[in-house]
């Protein structure tokens, strides 16, 4: 009896240090105009965000990871796995919470930054993504997601002789692709995809994928 009182107590604290582990929030701002050794801005519109729980395998950016931190350096940690179960042999990237780094793709430098939170705030106006693990797959992800992604509505991001910009309803998300940089005048290509409500079922831990119209 008193060995099944102490695994209770264990299993309890267990628990109660997963719910206080803080989220990581990595915010894409827009990009800036050619790479260079300057810092990079974070202080442009958002154009990707992506909430994410410590401890979990999942896909980052097509990469499995598993992410942690540890201070005093407030730093976020991703283990890059080979596999998606995230096994195996792993590269790790650190973090430092608040600085703002920036990618350099195609002669465009793309700033990012993470940061530390404790609640889900998404923003208004956004297309998101979950990815939850829930019997019932019921669109109640709030206690059992690992992943949230989202992106800005009405938004027009210019790249190169390009732009584009998104709307979205309760059923599908519209992307517009323009020539020129303002979206202005008409679309040259529209694509039009219906929101996705996938359930998973017990081979694979009931992973669902569910994503809705934020307004």
């Amino acid at each position: 009896m008193n060995i099944l009182k102490s695994l209770i107590v264990f299993l309890f604290f267990i628990v109660i240090v997963i719910k206080s582990q803080p989220l990581i929030l990595f915010e894409k701002y827009h990009l800036s105009s050619g790479c260079s050794n300057s810092p990079s801005n974070c202080n442009g519109q958002v154009t990707y965000g992506t909430i994410l729980k410590q401890s979990q395998c999942l896909n980052y950016l097509g990469v499995p990871s598993i992410f942690s931190t540890y201070d005093p350096l407030a730093t976020i940690v991703q283990n890059k796995y080979l596999v998606p179960n995230c096994q195996g042999t792993y590269s790790q990237t650190k973090y430092f919470e608040g600085r703002c780094n920036g990618t350099c793709q195609g002669g465009n430098n793309y700033p990012f930054k993470g940061s530390l939170i404790n609640d889900i705030d998404i923003p208004s106006n956004t297309w998101v993504s979950v990815s939850y693990s829930s019997p019932q797959c019921n669109g109640d992800f709030k206690d059992s997601f690992f992943k949230i992604e989202y992106s800005p509505m009405d938004f027009c991001e210019a790249i190169g002789s390009y732009s584009f910009k998104s709307t979205c309803n309760s059923s599908a998300v519209t992307y517009n692709t323009y020539s020129g940089s303002s979206c202005s005048f008409a679309p040259i290509s529209t694509i039009i995809i219906p929101m996705a409500n996938d359930c998973g079922d017990s081979n694979n831990n009931y992973n669902n994928y569910y994503q809705f119209c934020n307004n």
